[in-house]
């Protein structure tokens, strides 16, 4: 099949790159030059594990190329994908004109033997106007629409795409739907065949219930630290259950990243606007705004008279395995600390410099951040901050101040070092259970 994608970001390449290692021709469209260039070099413009030897593999090869003439991705294609961005606006409706941009070049020159897919997450209740838009500008019959939405994990974004646990096909009519199984027949997963309207709600009911996750675990591990439990064994326990299974059940600073924030604000609008309430999609909201304030206050507490306090932030990135900050609780973080006075360094081994900003200091390791710190917070649980020595730790810092969010480190070796340990959601005078400490030796 021949397949043109609209979009180089964390969604557009992968998913070429992964239609190419299916042996598919793709023409990857991109409008800002310098991404077109570092591709075309094999260099992607963010980091993803296995995506640079893959799109240096595929371009080799000549299954993909890249290109900033919207025709070059259009002619001759078979289906032509949109990954571009849909921020979110200063209402929480999501950005469309990107989308709108994209579906209106694909209108104008695209046959009507071409479908377009959206891999963009567009609203239900958008893709009416979107429709009446490719309809008004194609010359003819114009394109047929599709949504197909992406499930993938920054951090394990091409394996996701090539190794799914399900495809999602929204389409109105069954020529789009054979266009689409045939692009995807590599694959040997569940496939859902539905409506455009459904197939864009299975989206966002996805993120959302993911948020819901993480904000109640997030709410059991501040009932479990008050109730002197340990959070790990909780999760544990009810995470065997198959009915709940383990994921999105470790506790932290919340939910951040380019999609969850921005689609639950996005589905909380959609239903307002349709005049139903979501009191818990809310709550989901409320409890992660909560507990960045929360986290924020402990530490302000922590060194409260210390004059000229320093802090150690360690992580910036939105989670570990990614470069990505955008809605980073640990770079809100950051900046709140910043805001209210202290004097904060901090370091992350993939976040992009340009995702800082003038409040803070950014350095280059992390014994750097660490250094003459009063206090220090684990805002992303990076392997590499686990593998630092509490020994060394201590004698880098002013104060042995370490607060653990994510519970990444071993606390009673944080302990034993002279630290006041906080984690979340575990047990306040240091005591573990047996299972909680086996799993701290291993």
């Amino acid at each position: 099949m021949r397949i043109g994608v609209f979009g180089a970001g964390y969604v557009g390449l992968v998913s070429a790159v992964g239609f190419a290692e299916w042996g598919h021709d793709v023409v990857v469209c991109e409008r800002e030059a310098r991404k077109v260039e570092s591709i075309r070099r094999g260099v992607p413009p963010f980091s993803e594990p296995g995506l640079a030897e893959a799109l240096a593999r595929n371009l080799s090869s000549e299954r993909l190329r890249v290109t900033g003439e919207a025709l070059d991705a259009i002619r001759g294609s078979d289906a032509v994908f949109v990954a571009v961005g849909t921020p979110m606006r200063t209402d929480r409706r999501p950005d469309l004109r990107a989308v709108f941009a994209c579906c209106d070049a694909i209108a104008r020159h695209a046959t009507e033997e071409t479908t377009l897919v959206l891999k963009s997450t567009v609203p239900v209740d958008a893709l009416d106007a979107l429709e009446d838009r490719i309809r008004s500008s194609a010359p003819g019959r114009g394109p047929a629409l599709a949504v197909n939405p992406e499930f993938l994990r920054q951090g394990s974004a091409l394996r996701d795409f090539l190794e799914p646990d399900r495809v999602v096909l929204g389409t109105n009519d069954e020529r789009s739907r054979l266009v689409l199984e045939k692009i995807y027949a590599a694959l040997d997963v569940p496939r859902v065949a539905t409506d455009l309207r459904t197939a864009a709600l299975v989206k966002y009911a996805s993120n959302a219930f993911l948020a819901v996750r993480v904000s109640f675990i997030n709410e059991i591990a501040q009932l479990a630290e008050a109730l002197d439990c340990e959070i790990a064994d909780v999760a544990n326990g009810i995470g065997l259950d198959p009915r709940i299974g383990a994921a999105f059940l470790a506790p932290g600073l919340g939910f951040g990243g380019s999609c969850l924030p921005k689609d639950l604000a996005a589905l909380r609008r959609s239903a307002c606007d349709a005049g139903e309430t979501t009191p818990l999609l809310d709550a989901a909201a409320a409890v992660n705004a909560t507990r960045l304030q929360r986290v924020a206050r402990r530490v302000l507490a922590r060194i409260d008279g210390i004059a000229g306090a320093q802090v150690a932030i360690l992580g910036l990135a939105f989670k570990a395995g990614t470069d990505d900050t955008r809605a980073s609780p640990a770079l809100f973080l950051a900046r709140r600390l910043a805001l209210e006075g202290c004097s904060v360094r901090a370091h992350d081994p993939l976040a992009r410099g340009e995702n800082a900003d003038a409040a803070f200091r950014r350095v280059r390791t992390a014994e750097a951040a660490l250094a003459g710190a009063d206090v220090a917070v684990v805002a992303t649980a990076w392997p590499e901050y686990r593998e630092l020595e509490p020994s060394v730790v201590a004698s880098l810092m002013r104060r042995r101040n370490l607060f653990d969010p994510h519970n990444a480190l071993d606390a009673r070796a944080y302990r034993a070092a002279g630290f006041e340990y906080a984690g979340f959601g575990r047990r306040l005078a240091g005591a573990q259970s047996e299972a909680q400490s086996e799993r701290d030796v291993a």
